[in-house]
């Protein structure tokens, strides 16, 4: 997470969506995004085309702070807000009307479902989901591939999940 790649919208012929691209073989001319929904999917994707070019996608009507670090694969749709100093890792998804507040850290292969609402100086650690409308308070920490359900609040801290 140490560049910001250069954001394009979604309808920028330098970006071309999963149901366009073959299911094998070389990376789309200007790069690739992957919005697929299910992370672990994301994550095997990701890996198994990791010579591929990863652009990160910000939607036109999406508002990214300029001193936000976006990661490669990173998708951002419409209506969703990034602020100052907010850190996307690689293959995140900020769906529509997310936001994600100042200081926040997002991890690899998180998905921000739609509406969702994080305050400032969230971590959320990798693979994590976020379900629809849920709301985090300032500076706590959501635990790796931690399910938040819809509509919860997160008023303290999540440990990761027990391995299967």
């Amino acid at each position: 997470m140490t560049m910001t790649p250069a954001r394009v919208g979604p309808t920028s012929s330098a970006c071309p969506w999963w149901a366009r691209w073959p299911k094998h073989g070389a990376c789309p001319p200007g790069g690739a995004s992957s919005p697929l929904g299910n992370n672990r999917a994301r994550a095997k994707l990701a890996a198994t085309l990791a010579e591929w070019e990863w652009i990160t996608v910000i939607h036109p009507q999406a508002y990214v702070d300029p001193s936000a670090v976006l990661a490669p694969g990173t998708v951002v749709f419409a209506g969703a807000v990034v602020q100052p100093e907010a850190r996307l890792g690689a293959h995140t998804i900020v769906n529509t009307g997310a936001t994600v507040d100042h200081d926040c850290t997002v991890g690899d292969f998180v998905h921000l479902a739609p509406g969702v609402s994080l305050g400032g100086g969230i971590r959320v650690d990798e693979g994590a989901l976020v379900g629809i409308g849920a709301s985090a308070i300032p500076g706590i920490r959501i635990g790796a591939w931690s399910v938040v359900g819809a509509g919860a609040a997160v008023v303290s801290g999540m440990s990761p999940p027990a391995p299967l």
